[in-house]
């Protein structure tokens, strides 16, 4: 059967706010009155987090409180350190994100997304995600009531790899059969879509277009026609090539979703 490989945020759905609404969330909890403004805090935002370095694999964690506590918190402190709270206060804060991001009232889908899932899996489509993202996911999935058109849903905070790294790709592509067509759909034109061909998958970027992507949707309406018109036979035989190329470095044991 034919796979898609979706990312989540801002392609299929998003989060009111992003990270700089959750942490003004937090820091309001934790610190009641202080002046700290989204806009002073958006800047030391745009570098640090797991996906900004992508070419260092988190593989050492193995769980949810060790995701949180070991590799986001020290992150998200610092963040709030630059923009003016010092210690133990963006300590306290930071703490909270954990409680703030994952709140499901938060996540919502872009109107056409449940239709456009259930137009191709109606067309033969198998629909597998492929995340850089908390270990909440698979929750907000079912608040959304998205989780069932998923096969697999495989996140970077279960992996320890991110997007563009090749290990998160090959852990999407265990789940798929060697001689099946496999696309990438997503809004980054680095972590889906270079990321994506370097693992031998053609991408469609949606949401945000990009000068140097190939194909890019509008809507999501138009990624039904944009793989429909692809075909099977061509697709398929590339994507069996690269399944005998790519394989999981030597870094670690990836644990390739759920």
């Amino acid at each position: 059967m034919p796979v898609l490989l979706w990312d989540f945020d801002d392609t299929l759905g998003f989060r009111d706010g992003k990270w700089g609404a959750a942490l003004m969330d937090a820091v309001r909890r934790a610190l009641p009155g202080h002046p700290l403004t989204l806009d002073e805090l958006r800047p030391h935002l745009m570098h640090g987090f797991p996906w900004h370095n992508h070419h260092l694999p988190h593989t050492h964690i193995r769980n949810v409180d060790a995701w949180w506590n070991d590799l986001m918190n020290p992150i998200l402190a610092g963040a709030l350190r630059d923009a003016g709270i010092p210690s133990p206060d963006a300590d306290a804060a930071a703490a909270l994100v954990r409680q703030e991001f994952p709140r499901l009232e938060r996540w919502s889908l872009f109107p056409e997304t449940v239709s456009v899932l259930q137009e191709l899996a109606g067309q033969g489509w198998r629909h597998l995600i492929l995340s850089n993202h908390v270990p909440e996911l698979p929750d907000i999935l079912e608040h959304l009531g998205i989780r069932h058109y998923f096969a697999h849903v495989v996140n970077s905070a279960t992996t320890g790899f991110e997007k563009p790294h090749p290990n998160a790709f090959a852990c999407a592509l265990e789940w798929c059969e060697r001689e099946e067509p496999v696309w990438m759909i997503g809004d980054n034109f680095t972590a889906d879509i270079e990321g994506a061909a370097a693992a031998g998958i053609p991408g469609i970027l949606v949401q945000k277009p990009h000068p140097q992507a190939d194909r890019y949707a509008e809507s999501l309406w138009e990624v039904v026609g944009i793989v429909g018109r692809g075909g099977t036979q061509e697709i398929g035989s590339r994507i069996k090539s690269e399944h005998q190329r790519i394989q999981p470095s030597a870094h670690a044991e990836p644990q390739c979703g759920e």
